[in-house]
Order: C-alpha cells, then sequence, then structure tokens
C-alpha cells in the first residue's frame, strides 16, 4: 500500500466538505491494456544518490518519467475519437468531469450483454435513487473484481447498449 502524505500540522487540514471519490486504477509497467496502444513504461530520470553525485550535494532528489497511451487505465475518450467534427480533451470543460454522481449495480450484467434500458432502469429502481439534472451516473459492473489485471479484463466486459447510452 502507498505511503499517504499528511500536511505537518496534521490530517484535519484536508477536510471537505465536498467527499472526492477517486475511480482511477493504478498505472505500472505490464498492465493490462488495449491491442494497439503503447504499454505503459516508467523509467527513472534522477534518483536521490545519483542527485547527489551529479550536483554534490548532500541533499537529494528524484524523479520519474512516463511513457504511456492517452489510453491508460482509467481515461475519458475525447468525442473526436469517435466524431471527426467532436471536440478533442482540451476543449472539454473540466466541469463534464467532476459533481454529483449516484452509482447503480449493474452487476449482474455481463459480457457479452450489454447495458440496456431496461438494466439501467432496474438497477436504478434497486437501488432506491433517482437520477437528478446534471447527476453523473456511474455504473458497477464488478468487471475488475473478477478478471482485473487478467488479460481478460481488456476482452471480456459489458457495455452500454446505444439505446443505453441515451437513456
Amino acid at each position: 500500500k502507498p505511503r499517504m502524505a499528511v500536511p505537518k500540522l496534521g490530517a484535519d487540514l484536508l477536510e471537505r466538505s465536498t467527499r472526492v471519490i477517486d475511480l482511477s486504477i493504478e498505472i505500472y509497467e505490464g498492465m493490462p491494456l488495449w491491442p494497439g496502444h503503447q504499454l505503459p513504461y516508467m523509467f527513472v530520470n534522477q534518483d536521490h544518490e545519483g542527485f547527489k553525485r551529479r550536483w554534490g550535494g548532500d541533499i537529494g532528489f528524484e524523479a520519474h518519467n512516463w511513457l504511456l497511451s492517452e489510453h491508460t487505465g482509467t481515461h475519458t475518450d475525447a468525442v473526436i475519437e469517435y466524431d471527426p467534427d467532436g471536440a478533442h480533451i482540451d476543449e472539454m470543460p473540466l466541469e463534464f468531469f467532476y459533481g454529483d454522481a449516484i452509482c447503480i449495480d449493474v452487476s449482474q450484467t455481463r459480457h457479452p450483454d450489454w447495458f440496456t434500458p431496461e438494466v439501467l432502469e432496474a438497477a436504478l429502481a434497486a437501488s432506491g435513487q433517482e437520477i437528478r439534472r446534471g447527476d453523473i451516473v456511474c455504473l458497477y459492473t464488478g468487471t475488475g473484481e473478477r478478471l482485473y489485471p487478467d488479460p481478460e479484463y481488456i476482452k471480456t466486459y459489458p457495455g452500454l447498449s446505444r439505446e443505453g447510452a441515451v437513456w
């Protein structure tokens, strides 16, 4: 488990009124990735001892460089990827990517089946939640728990049908 940084004056300095949930997965060399994309590669730019030797000091510094595809791990596809007239990722407002959200459990639907409006409506009803205007809807598929990091993870996952996406 990674070490977590805590302010010297206390963890209470990090208390916020908004709860933020990190949905990203760890990026590492050898992780499963859709074929055709650059596999992640990390190399050391500088380590503490090398920095001291190079610059003749007694204080070190460490930095790494990553080479990876824009499709590595948890990511958002830009509209231009499927619409030649669509926006590039840097043209999409940051507000698209955070806000109030609900999560519904669709894990009973598995590859090769799709998340259809019927599946989504049933999951929403079972959750007892409602979708309000502007809400982000997260779908809990269970695929990560079942398959990640097995290479099968990139081949056998369910997805939204067109009608489900419109829903």
